[in-house]
């Protein structure tokens, strides 16, 4: 085992140790494995801080990639929205009246769903968007019940737009553009209005 001397009082230490016994100063070599050890404690912490931030990153990208749509528009067409602008985004296959400020689309097994068919009205007040409804009817070939569809529909709208409200048979949401109504009208066919919220009664 080597001796050295201390840097600091001149005692004989062992070449092992860390601090010299009489006055705890540290000894020249293992200052330098200290100083590594701070630099690999350094490099360790700045990785982490990297990884976290990346994570970071890619979970706010992640959230707007897949941002749900809560302003309440009906297949995200704002209110005000030209007579023509409304009538490009449809196709015209499925149009089957266009007159007094209004088209309206006939869409069979509405959604997918067999047997559930909807007569879909966009209206229009000078030549501006201003209220979608969508009068649902629920045929007998259908495998859905009346109270079935209603609940589907009232839990998909609770999380888009936080729980509803309710007035009898119409369930309420409001969000902040539009007004969003779904009413039983009777067996076999209910309604689901959206309403740009400054016009809403």
């Amino acid at each position: 085992m080597a001796l050295i001397k201390c840097s600091k009082c001149g005692s004989e230490i062992s070449g092992e140790a860390s601090f010299c016994p009489k006055c705890g100063c540290p000894v020249a070599g293992s200052a330098a494995a200290s100083n590594n050890n701070k630099q690999k404690k350094m490099i360790i912490i700045i990785t982490a801080i990297v990884i976290l931030a990346a994570a970071l990153i890619g979970f706010i990208v992640y959230r707007s990639a897949n941002k749900t749509d809560k302003s309440g528009y009906y297949n995200g067409l704002k209110w005000g929205t030209s007579y023509e602008e409304v009538k490009k985004q449809i196709d015209d296959d499925v149009i089957s009246i266009e007159k007094d400020g209004k088209i309206t689309v006939d869409l069979q097994n509405y959604e997918g769903k067999e047997g559930v068919n909807c007569i879909l009205s966009y209206e229009f007040e000078n030549d501006s968007l201003d209220q979608v409804a969508l009068f649902i009817t629920n045929l007998d070939s259908s495998s859905y019940t009346d109270n079935s569809l209603i609940e589907e529909y009232t839990k998909k709208f609770d999380e888009l737009y936080g729980d509803h409200s309710q007035d009898l048979s119409t369930y309420i949401w409001k969000t902040e553009y539009s007004s969003i109504e779904l009413t039983f009208l009777m067996d076999n066919l209910f309604i689901i209005e959206y309403k740009d919220i400054n016009k809403a009664d």
